[in-house]
């Protein structure tokens, strides 16, 4: 297996595949060889868009995409392209939720670079999550899990718009393994 899959999802391919609405998407499976410009994107992010727990980490990331290339059951990785240039990138993380009777698709990460930005390309992808119709995610999920910063009302107002609401639940975290750092 070449690209970023779920060995479940064997309808995704990595060219746009016949009767498949998303074939004309600009959103592309990863592959290894987009690792280092999805690391320069997830850099700019949290320039952007610092982590109030985390500081950025390339190590981490670099981990983080040879893990879902490794063992694919745990997500995809998908690339913006527009005319041969990668303008975008999004972390997908798959997990099983009994709650919700199914798989649940987490936005780990939605990047797209300030000059893309503002032409729905982001909820072009969110969208096509949703629908089932993703090369990328072809099985309709159970549910689309997104968190924002308190610092990004932007992304917030964005996926509001695209109809996701505040959980009632509490997400309580416990970091481990002395990933904790000093704020």
């Amino acid at each position: 297996m070449t690209s970023l899959q779920h060995p479940d999802h064997d309808t995704r391919c990595d060219e746009p595949c016949a009767g498949n609405g998303a074939a004309s998407s600009p959103w592309r499976l990863a592959t290894e060889r987009d690792f280092n410009r999805i690391v320069e994107m997830n850099e700019c992010l949290n320039v952007e868009d610092p982590s109030e727990t985390m500081p950025f980490d390339r190590a981490m990331m670099l981990r983080t995409l040879t893990e879902v290339r490794v063992n694919p059951i745990r997500g995809a990785v998908a690339v913006l392209e527009l005319n041969d240039r990668r303008c975008g990138y999004a972390l997908l993380i798959s997990f099983w939720s009994n709650e919700f009777g199914g798989e649940i698709c987490a936005i780990d990460e939605l990047y797209v670079e300030p000059e893309f930005r503002g032409r729905g390309f982001a909820t072009q992808f969110i969208q096509s999550l949703a629908s089932g119709d993703s090369r990328i995610w072809p099985r309709r999920p159970a549910m689309i899990a997104v968190e924002a910063y308190r610092t990004n009302p932007r992304a917030k107002a964005l996926y509001e718009r695209l109809g996701f609401e505040t959980s009632p639940n509490h997400t309580l975290t416990l970091i481990l393994a002395g990933r904790r750092i000093e704020v």
